[in-house]
């Protein structure tokens, strides 16, 4: 299964989503985990089958240790079948049980960002998660993606810098300053989102997919 999960990533960043899921199918045939069949099940509601991304979801066998990832993937599913409402009820429970899980706080705050939704009561969620995480790159990624969305550039763009320095190696989060930098008048944006498209050249449509793509 790991030469088909590798293979399955190469297609994902060269955008070959049906060709990685093939891919991501024959290795949870070889070893139904979880952690393949969440991942499985984005790619699958990316791709428009929604209705077996759930299913599939549905039938899992979910260990305590995995309800927050199992929780995120289903609300990311369930967010691209147009329900936001019922997404954010998925991550509420999760969080009630867990309140100061970094990790249910950071899927919480990610859904809101990416989705464009309860933007108005994001920040508190997203802070924590930075505050509560060991690694905070991926917390300050989602909350940047709130602040983007609240019109915050400056503040958005420095959780991304502190991204960065952590981890220069992290595409999304490089495609993600290049947009916010071009929309806050920056035209060294530009080179932002060169770079990040030559790590993963399907960030530019997986983005644009969620109304996120630099103004022209």
């Amino acid at each position: 299964p790991w030469a088909h999960l590798q293979r399955s990533s190469v297609l994902l960043a060269l955008g070959r989503r049906d060709d990685a899921i093939a891919d991501m199918t024959a290795a949870y045939d070889l070893d139904p985990s979880n952690y393949t069949a969440f991942n499985l099940a984005k790619e699958m509601a990316y791709a428009g089958r929604i209705a077996e991304a759930l299913e599939m979801l549905e039938t899992l066998p979910v260990g305590e240790d995995e309800r927050t990832n199992y929780a995120d993937a289903r609300a990311l599913v369930t967010g691209l079948a147009g329900e936001t409402d019922e997404a954010l009820a998925v991550l509420g429970e999760e969080l009630a049980d867990r309140p100061q899980d970094p990790d249910a706080l950071n899927a919480d705050c990610w859904f809101r960002g990416l989705f464009n939704v309860a933007l108005d009561s994001a920040l508190a969620s997203c802070t924590r998660a930075v505050e509560r995480s060991e690694n905070p790159a991926p917390a300050l990624d989602s909350r940047a993606m709130v602040k983007y969305r609240l019109g915050d550039h400056e503040a958005a763009i420095a959780d991304l810098d502190q991204v960065l320095a952590l981890a220069p190696g992290i595409a999304a989060s490089r495609y993600l300053r290049g947009v916010v930098r071009i929309a806050s008048g920056d035209k060294g944006g530009q080179e932002d989102i060169r770079t990040a498209l030559r790590m993963e050249p399907q960030l530019a449509a997986l983005y644009a997919r969620h109304g996120v793509k630099p103004a022209s």
